[in-house]
């Protein structure tokens, strides 16, 4: 994989884009996991911490791609890898929190959302699913 760049031009919903080594492109849309309340928290108080359920976070990993599944129309979606971004919190990478995203009701959005692929994106590459 080379390098990521910004695509340049109108909007089209593709935060990067990137050239695999055997000449495909790949285009990523980007969306945070963490909840508006909780971001403007951690921006107001540069930390935040919480006692949330796995099912809770993995609702809030369920919520943002129901987000962007809507947002775009599948014919998009389906040239699209979806990065959720987890790097500010370690707990929707934690291993209960992946269980209950394999579960119902999140496995079923994850197999209708219609992305290329969704990546769980954590702090390491360990974290990242």
């Amino acid at each position: 994989m080379g390098a990521f760049h910004i695509p340049q031009g109108h909007e089209t919903g593709i935060d990067a884009e990137g050239e695999t080594t055997t000449g495909s492109i790949v285009r990523v849309q980007v969306v945070g996991v963490i909840d508006q309340e909780t971001m403007a928290a951690l921006g107001r108080d540069g930390q935040v911490s919480s006692q949330r359920t796995a099912e809770e976070l993995a609702g809030d990993i369920c919520s943002a791609i129901k987000r962007k599944s809507a947002a775009y129309p599948n014919s998009l979606r389906a040239e699209v890898v979806l990065a959720l971004d987890a790097i500010r919190s370690p707990g929707h990478v934690d291993p209960e929190v992946i269980m209950a995203v394999t579960r119902e009701p999140c496995v079923q959005i994850l197999r209708s959302s219609g992305f290329a692929s969704i990546w769980l994106v954590g702090p390491t590459g360990p974290l990242t699913h």
